[in-house]
């Protein structure tokens, strides 16, 4: 498996969404690439934190449409 395909899959190797397929590619990859072990491991350190940060503040979710939405608008020139 290369890097980058490793590195797309992560997220989902993470929440426990891969096939076992995939999912021992992933794992045999990590065991042997250590920047990937460590994209990983920064992976886990930012949803611990956001995790944490939204359940002691109950900072919500954005709204995805909303966020595509203002990300439109902003990209507008105005004349």
């Amino acid at each position: 498996m290369e890097c980058a395909e490793s590195v797309a899959l992560l997220s989902d190797f993470r929440e426990g969404a891969l096939d076992q397929t995939l999912q021992g590619e992933v794992r045999a990859h990590l065991a042997m690439c250590p920047p990937c072990l460590g994209v990983f491991h920064d992976l886990e350190t930012i949803v611990i934190a956001a995790l944490g940060l939204r359940g002691e503040q109950h900072i919500p979710f954005p709204d995805e449409i909303m966020l595509w939405q203002r990300m439109g608008i902003a990209k507008r020139t105005i004349h």
